[in-house]
């Protein structure tokens, strides 16, 4: 497994037996469990290639060497000492090449990481989010659960100041398209890179499930609608019933009035200056809005870039509430 990876490579590419140029993707340090007769020894090599086009793992005897080993060649096998003169690992001879003995377990081993790591990786979900998740999946392994809430994330900190939450609605609708909230968040300080400044949510009071378009104006708006109308409509073969919204120009205009009335939809419209009462999507808002500043100041993107984090952040968010439902 890699314990360190490094992306500012020296060496660009390599040149394999037929003379082909294989590109290398990145350098780091590996651990490996080797076995001798006596025990077994963890290990890192250190200034590891990483070469994907390469079906095999390869170890310069050339590279040990210079680093102060010892290696010994006889007509069985091989055998490795390190600097002090103590054999760390043996290699069997099979079909004429030098086989690595190896612990089996450390092939399949996943790397024990730090609760911030993961934190960080699942776009900087918060504490009980994280410990639901090691819980419920294979594969995600935390060396201790803490509160994230009481670490030091700069990123949390930059990205996630805000005013009081509001609070939840009372009631949630108990069949799919029943009630579908819809916000509409902009203009962003910067456009993407595709243009837009806009982004638009529709998510379904019964199971959750979100969907994101991105707008480079509030006309395009309606559009977006029958976008999602269209899809979700035909994908789970039931008609949306309620929208909710708040009062924006871009939702309380004859063109979209015409369309859902059209269609026998009712317009839920919250009160001025009332976001409490479409909580669900402002919230959603905030969450995603967040997420998405945190990853730009995580990673150290422009801002220039917001469109794919804010994407990111409603898959990340979508992923983790459907596996902790499972």
């Amino acid at each position: 497994m890699v314990v360190k990876c490094v992306a500012d490579l020296r060496i660009k590419e390599i040149v394999v037996a037929n003379k082909d140029k294989v590109p290398v993707l990145c350098t780091g340090d590996v651990q490996i469990t080797t076995k001798t007769h006596a025990c077994e020894y963890d290990i890192t090599v250190e200034g590891v290639l990483c070469v994907p086009k390469l079906t095999t793992n390869l170890l310069s005897v050339s590279q040990l060497i210079s680093r102060g080993n010892k290696v010994l060649f006889n007509n069985n096998g091989c055998q490795i000492f390190n600097k002090a003169g103590i054999l760390v690992a043996t290699a069997c001879l099979l079909n004429g090449v030098y086989k690595l003995n190896m612990s089996e377990h450390c092939l399949t081993a996943a790397m024990t990481v730090s609760s911030e790591v993961w934190h960080r990786r699942l776009g900087h979900v918060n504490s009980q989010y994280l410990n639901k998740m090691q819980d419920a999946v294979e594969g995600l392994t935390i060396d201790s659960k803490i509160d994230i809430s009481k670490s030091s994330c700069v990123a949390c900190c930059e990205g996630k100041q805000s005013r009081l939450p509001f609070p939840k609605e009372g009631s949630r609708s108990t069949e799919l398209l029943h009630i579908v909230h819809t916000d509409l968040c902009g203009p962003m300080e910067n456009r993407s890179i595709g243009g837009s400044r806009y982004f638009m949510l529709f998510i379904d009071d019964f199971s959750r499930m979100t969907y994101i378009y991105f707008l480079k104006s509030k006309d395009e708006a309606l559009k977006c609608f029958q976008q999602y109308k269209a899809e979700v409509e035909n994908q789970l073969n039931c008609k949306i019933k309620i929208l909710r919204s708040d009062n924006g120009t871009e939702f309380c205009n004859s063109k979209f009035d015409d369309f859902l009335m059209s269609h026998g939809i009712v317009h839920h419209k919250t009160n001025p200056y009332t976001p409490e009462q479409n909580g669900l999507s402002e919230r959603y808002n905030r969450t995603i809005v967040e997420k998405a500043k945190c990853l730009l100041f995580d990673a150290g993107l422009e801002k220039v870039l917001g469109r794919g984090c804010t994407h990111c952040s409603v898959l990340t968010e979508q992923d983790c509430d459907y596996i902790l439902k499972l």
